[in-house]
């Protein structure tokens, strides 16, 4: 000990032995909660328990025990699986189902504020209400479900690459919402999604929506609403009064309002139309198209396109 750092006992190696050295036991306690909890908070109301550790092979049962292991070991990742009750302010997380998914319900005093959320269902039969209220408390949802004929209030921020299914949503006023990508459970003809604007000035852009959508109880002059569907149908009910809309993308739109004071903008193609005019032109697909040194004939006869010139210096194509 001739530098002041206590001497190892030499060992000699044989099989399956390891040799460590560390300067404190909590270097390998974090080591070994990081090979059990992988990262997150693991909570099961099917196999899980809430006198477990809350670790992946040990898991808790509620979301508000799943909490109180974050918070002790300053974890912000959660692991879902089964029915699950939310209703508490968890501040900045992420919660992931897991094994078939979880369904997340809804309960009175729940504050979904600043968190993300992937592969859950949301039950809106007890509340409904995510609580959030102002700009700051945005909400991150992908690849999730709205649980059938259910209504969501207190809602913004940005949903991606989910479903709906005869859902109602109530945006937070004066907060802006995406909702890009997602698709419905029911046929394009009936709305799987009502965005409903009894809040106020709300502030939404829809985006590819894959779907039916109704838009209703738009009454504030700065409400402002995007919406873009795919071959989805657009109903405008009696009671949007005000606020501006404009309606994109490819499908049809079903006007009920019976005032006209709302500035509605209307920019959607009928695919119908779009097939005619294809049809017209001799542009459908299965209209082979035969490409010869001459010239270019359609199966059809609708294209005969004839080539003069010598094909290197130039070339003349004349429609007949």
């Amino acid at each position: 000990d001739t530098d002041g750092v206590t001497p190892i006992s030499p060992v000699f190696p044989t099989f399956a032995t390891q040799i460590l050295r560390t300067t404190s036991s909590s270097a390998t306690a974090l080591s070994q909660d990081d090979l059990l909890f992988a990262g997150a908070v693991w909570i099961d109301s099917i196999d899980g328990s809430d006198t477990n550790s809350g670790s992946q092979q040990d898991p808790v049962a509620t979301i508000a025990q799943g909490l109180i292991v974050g918070a002790t070991k300053n974890i912000k990742q959660y692991e879902l699986r089964g029915t699950l009750a939310f209703s508490s302010n968890p501040g900045p997380s992420e919660f992931d189902g897991f094994g078939g998914g979880a369904t997340i319900l809804l309960a009175v005093g729940a504050n979904f504020a600043k968190t993300v959320w992937r592969d859950v269902v949301f039950d809106g039969s007890v509340s409904g209400d995510f609580g959030l209220t102002s700009v700051s408390d945005e909400i991150q949802i992908q690849k999730c479900f709205f649980n059938n004929g259910d209504t969501f209030t207190g809602i913004h921020g940005f949903i991606s690459r989910s479903t709906f299914d005869e859902t109602i949503i109530q945006p937070v006023a004066n907060a802006p919402m995406v909702i890009s990508d997602c698709v419905g459970r029911t046929a394009a003809s009936v709305p799987s999604l009502t965005i409903d604007g009894t809040a106020g000035a709300v502030d939404i852009s829809v985006r590819r929506l894959a779907a039916g959508v109704k838009l209703q109880n738009i009454t504030n002059a700065s409400a402002v609403l995007t919406v873009g569907v795919n071959e989805g149908k657009i109903t405008l009910d009696d009671t949007i009064t005000a606020g501006t809309i404009v309606l994109r993308g490819t499908g049809t739109v079903v006007d009920n309002r019976t005032v006209f004071t709302a500035t509605v903008i209307n920019e959607v193609v009928d695919p119908v139309k779009i097939k005619e005019t294809h049809t017209l032109l001799g542009l459908e697909k299965d209209n082979r198209v035969t490409i010869t040194p001459s010239g270019v004939d359609s199966q059809d006869g609708d294209i005969d396109i004839d080539f003069t010139g010598d094909g290197v210096n130039s070339t003349t194509m004349e429609r007949q």
